[in-house]
């Protein structure tokens, strides 16, 4: 029970891997239910299973068009 595993969060950014860079940033921007801190947002595909990890630095470093798909 006081293990680091059980002490971990697990709150995860999910966001469709069809959105672009832009639609991401503004996602996050508006998002009201975010974790307080967290660098790396999944991409998921239409049933909601992962299919990429993205790190914040990554996504602020393409250009808004950029699909995440591509990235």
């Amino acid at each position: 029970e006081d293990s680091a595993g059980r002490l971990m969060r697990h709150e995860l950014v999910t966001v469709p891997e069809s959105w672009t860079v832009g639609d991401t940033i503004d996602y996050l921007r508006e998002a009201t239910d975010l974790p307080e801190t967290f660098y790396v947002i999944y991409a998921v595909d239409p049933s909601r299973i992962p299919v990429g990890r993205l790190l914040l630095s990554t996504i602020l470093h393409n250009r808004r068009e950029a699909r995440l798909a591509d990235i």
